[in-house]
């Protein structure tokens, strides 16, 4: 069955077609904020389960004008992109929860590029009990 990708206009969500994503068929979802036109949201769910499992975010920001055309010349955009993956889908008081969330955050400049990378385990889940104030208490 073919996908035919569809446009969307700020605020809304459109089809973004069907890809292979670490050996997995997805289904592809864009959404375009109503402001910040130039963020990029793109949503894949599993196709055979649907769940939700990564989101992309890209922006990029035009270069900068220079004081002389030659100094605007040498300026070059910046790219950010946040990445979220979600993995290890198993049950949780009959719900079905990721137990591994991934978040990659890359700048790339001309000369500066960074990449930072973080994965959480869940390994307890507690549904309907109150959380005391001192659990988000670190020793930083």
């Amino acid at each position: 069955m073919a996908v035919v990708e569809s446009v969307c206009a700020p605020g809304e969500a459109g089809v973004a077609g069907t890809e292979k994503l670490k050996g997995h068929q997805v289904h592809k979802v864009r959404y375009l904020p109503h402001a910040g036109g130039e963020l990029k949201i793109t949503l894949f769910f599993d196709a055979e389960t649907f769940q939700h499992v990564r989101t992309e975010y890209e922006r990029v920001i035009p270069a900068p004008m220079g004081a002389t055309p030659g100094a605007s010349a040498s300026q070059r955009e910046t790219r950010y992109k946040l990445v979220e993956e979600f993995g290890d889908f198993r049950a949780e008081s009959g719900l079905n929860l990721p137990h591994t969330y991934n978040l990659q955050f890359s700048v790339f400049e001309v000369n500066n590029s960074l990449a930072l990378d973080w994965t959480i385990n869940l390994t307890r889940f507690t549904f309907e009990h109150p959380i005391d104030v001192k659990e988000f208490v670190t020793d930083n």
